[in-house]
């Protein structure tokens, strides 16, 4: 009986060696990082307010801020209304906005002096696209497109037929599928310009 207490003590001493082992394994493994490439949200973009210019036949000529996206109604509708000598009939009102606009709405006399094209929408100021001023490459205009770097009147139209005949761009870097639009070129306008409502 006795010789049995020595063997005991030596196996109670091997397993308390091996739990020791087998403890530190599995904290190591619990506290060992987790392998793979860490994820990087980037915030989320948020394109600025429109800041446009209202004059003409309204209630309440002046500069106005609207959200991105919206149309010549609703700047009409903030500024309280048209006058009673308003002529809207030359204005499309379903128009979308964009930064910088100058939108006059003319009367009844004014109407009838307008160019051909009866357009009372005055484009922005050449180069005022930017990084807090992006440009909406599925709205534009080819006179919109046409104030971006590198961008003439082959390539805005040739964008403008793409949109017509595949469909909207669903990201800024679709643009690439348009003819005549290369990487040089779209790596001078990939900071401002952005897509919206794809």
């Amino acid at each position: 009986m006795n010789d049995l207490k020595p063997y005991k003590g030596w196996q109670i001493l091997l397993l308390n060696v091996v739990f020791t082992f087998i403890a530190s394994a599995v904290i190591l493994i619990i506290a060992r990082p987790p392998k793979g490439y860490p994820i990087h949200l980037s915030p989320t973009y948020t394109p600025s307010p429109l800041i446009i210019y209202l004059s003409g036949e309204v209630l309440n000529p002046g500069i106005y801020t609207l959200p991105q996206g919206s149309r010549i109604q609703d700047v009409i509708q903030q500024s309280g209304g048209l006058s009673g000598d308003a002529d809207i009939s030359s204005i499309n009102l379903a128009s979308r906005i964009y930064d910088g606009q100058h939108i006059i709405i003319p009367s009844f006399t004014q109407s009838q002096i307008t160019d051909e094209r009866n357009v009372f929408i005055l484009t922005p100021d050449v180069g005022s696209f930017s990084i807090d001023n992006p440009l909406d490459i599925n709205s534009a205009t080819a006179e919109q497109l046409q104030q971006l770097p590198g961008i003439g009147p082959t390539k805005a139209n040739a964008i403008i037929a793409y949109r017509e005949s595949i469909g909207k761009f669903l990201s800024i870097e679709d643009l690439l599928f348009v003819s005549g639009i290369g990487e040089n070129t779209f790596l001078q306008l990939k900071d401002i310009i952005i897509v919206i409502n794809p």
